[in-house]
């Protein structure tokens, strides 16, 4: 059998398609793929693959599988993939409940599908009406799209926000500052929304500008999680910063971690050992020495005062850390007594 000789087309694909590819029988035609040339095509009237993507045709869009031989033939009528396959296989299945086939679409017919769809947790959508899966003022009030974005109200079948209490119990508010309501839905409007949120307590940013908090002086920033714990202070670009000088020894920083002095570099660090033995990583991980910057455990006697040799049976000094060494310290410790880690593999204490 003669092999097909194949011609590429290039840009006269106009005329190559006209004086070669109507010969099929034998020549071979290729040219660029268009989502025009999908359309004509008969993979796009045989299996829904009508749009371009890639170089080559694909199933974009349910209506696109709808329209096709295959799903009147066979039921492939919902996108998955870049293809047209059967309702149940299809994300809007488990999505939206659509996983029942009627009249050459995939909608939902039982109850059952709606309640299970992640669009019944999400959206709240979890009653049959009409073949859609749809909202009810009960479900809204239990959705996850009422407790992150606020959206607690039903209207038209669907959850939106109706009210500023609404968005203001929900973490959108707490988190992003999205606490006031707009066109059915929550979003940052104004400063006040801003201080609601943790972006001004954590991060200062306690001022509206242009839809973004920002931050803008330096009280902010000195009253946020970030110049207590991360002695960043000052107020530069929207944003707290560390600047070489800031005081790290009124920070969390020094008092859990040792890290009391500012460096260069733009962050406070351990230079002192005594900075090291009066914080919190010492006490409880044997941690008392500085080192580059970080505090680390230098001798046995540091974890065997710390609470890790008693927690942990970590009581000797191996590089950096405490390690639980001998069989007899995890024994003795309280992870033997809760876990039945009470022998040494080494590094920690294992079960026997």
């Amino acid at each position: 059998m003669e092999k097909k000789k194949q011609v590429s087309c290039g840009k006269n694909w106009v005329r190559c398609a006209l004086i070669l590819c109507l010969g099929w029988g034998w020549l071979g035609c290729s040219g660029p793929v268009t989502t025009e040339s999908c359309l004509k095509s008969d993979g796009c009237k045989n299996k829904g693959l009508c749009s371009a993507l890639g170089g080559k045709c694909i199933a974009l869009k349910d209506t696109e599988c709808e329209s096709s031989v295959e799903c009147k033939s066979k039921g492939f009528c919902v996108v998955s993939g870049s293809r047209c396959v059967p309702c149940q296989q299809g994300l809007s299945c488990s999505q939206e409940g659509r996983c029942t086939l009627k009249n050459n679409r995939c909608v939902p017919t039982d109850l059952a599908h709606c309640q299970a769809s992640l669009n019944c947790n999400n959206e709240g959508q979890c009653t049959l009406k009409n073949d859609k899966c749809v909202a009810t003022k009960e479900s809204c009030k239990k959705s996850k799209a009422c407790l992150a974005t606020g959206r607690c109200f039903m209207r038209k079948d669907k959850c939106i926000a109706a009210n500023d209490a609404d968005c203001h119990k929900s973490t959108g508010c707490r988190k992003e500052a999205r606490c006031s309501v707009r066109q059915n839905k929550c979003d940052l409007l104004t400063s006040l929304d801003c201080k609601r949120s943790e972006l001004c307590t954590k991060s200062g940013q306690c001022t509206e500008r242009q839809g973004s908090c920002t931050a803008l002086t330096n009280k902010d920033c000195k009253d946020s999680e970030a110049c207590k714990f991360g002695a960043k202070c000052v107020a530069q670009n929207g944003i707290c910063n560390f600047s070489p000088g800031s005081n790290c020894r009124t920070t969390e920083l020094c008092r859990q971690d040792g890290k009391c002095t500012s460096g260069l570099t733009g962050k406070c660090i351990a230079t002192l050992d005594a900075d090291c033995a009066n914080a919190q990583i010492c006490k409880e991980f044997g941690k008392c020495k500085a080192f580059e910057g970080v505090c680390i455990t230098s001798k046995d006697n540091d974890c065997l005062s710390a609470d890790i040799c008693l927690r942990e049976g970590r009581c000797s000094s191996q590089g950096d850390n405490c390690i639980a060494a001998k069989d007899t310290d995890c024994a003795r410790s309280t992870i033997c007594r809760t876990q039945n880690k009470c022998v040494t593999n080494g590094k920690e204490c294992v079960e026997p």
